[in-house]
């Protein structure tokens, strides 16, 4: 109707495929990510002069008069891990992350230049545990990032300081590459109701092609944005600790009932030895507030066991009838 409002509009499309697939053996399991995106993302206006834009839209341009901005980005990635249980108390991981982007740009309005980047990161877990009450953890990882802009003018010409009329450039070439060793450190002790953790460790970032070749009007923050071609890299160091006391006021003898699930070797936590356990074994239906993680090194299903079944094997209702169904 004639009280529609038809601009600005925008129109994003996001296309998105993933295939995972799990490889698994007796003490170690493969998972590997394969991915694909694409993202077309288009903003239309009502065209109107700016500076030294002609008043007129020119009919020779490549683009439609309409269009204010558009972004067209393809993201091609792999994504594995491997998990390998030393022990019984060590567990090893190790991963490899890889992404390309490409990111192609259109449209009258300008605020980064059509751009490619790689990256690469490798990395290495451990954590052992001293016993149910005390572990260790220590990684290590190294990035690789390569990104490559591409000049850019505008599509009309405007005085120069020469005196003449150019189209003025907006954007340089930019080729850089970024390259990091990080790393952390960690010790975790819970004993009973208490938990103290201490992690210190090192991180990376490279820069974006928004920080190093930005120029132009970001609407959506009215601001006008620049880019600097020779940042460096986020570079930083943390270290943070933590304690923390369970039950600390009302114990059992508040509306708490049963016990707490913590994410260490505890497993769960209770207030008191008079704390009520109302947990069954997946195994024999006996009462426990233990749990244990399904037998399937591809599962990441958590089970209540009790101490008589938890030494054998523990299996998810879906890899329990996976077994029997192949006999």
């Amino acid at each position: 109707t004639s009280r529609d409002i038809l601009h600005p509009f925008k129109k994003v499309n996001h296309f998105k495929v993933i295939n995972r697939s799990t490889y698994w053996a007796d003490k170690w399991n493969l998972e590997v990510d394969l991915g694909f995106q694409r993202n077309d993302r288009e903003e239309w206006s009502v065209y109107t002069q700016h500076g030294y834009m002609p008043a007129v839209f020119p009919e020779d341009q490549t683009f439609e008069e309409e269009l204010e901005r558009q972004f067209k980005k393809d993201i091609y990635s792999l994504n594995a891990k491997a998990f390998y249980n030393l022990s019984d108390k060590t567990e090893f991981s190790t991963g490899l992350n890889a992404e390309q982007m490409n990111n192609t740009i259109d449209g009258r309005g300008f605020i980064i230049p059509a751009f490619q980047r790689f990256s690469l990161g490798g990395f290495a877990f451990a954590n052992h545990s001293f016993s149910e009450e005390s572990s260790v953890q220590a990684g290590i990882r190294y990035d690789f990032g390569h990104i490559n802009t591409q000049h850019h003018f505008d599509w009309f010409s405007s005085p120069s300081d020469a005196g003449t009329l150019e189209n003025a450039q907006r954007a340089e070439a930019i080729n850089r590459s970024f390259s990091n060793f990080t790393w952390s450190l960690g010790y975790v002790f819970n004993p009973h109701k208490w938990s103290y953790k201490v992690n210190v460790g090192k991180s990376f970032r490279m820069s974006i092609a928004k920080e190093l070749a930005a120029n132009g009007i970001n609407y959506h923050r009215f601001s006008y944005e620049v880019g600097n071609a020779n940042l460096s890299p986020e570079i930083s160091y943390q270290l943070d600790g933590g304690i923390v006391r369970y039950g600390e006021t009302f114990g059992d003898a508040g509306l708490w009932e049963g016990s707490v699930y913590v994410f260490d070797n505890r497993k769960s936590v209770t207030f008191s030895p008079d704390a009520n356990i109302v947990g069954t074994c997946r195994q024999c239906g006996n009462a426990s507030s233990w749990m244990e993680n399904c037998s399937d090194l591809s599962c990441r299903s958590q089970l209540v066991v009790c101490d008589d079944c938890r030494d054998g094997e523990v299996w998810c209702q879906h890899h329990e009838n996976q077994a029997l169904s192949q006999g």
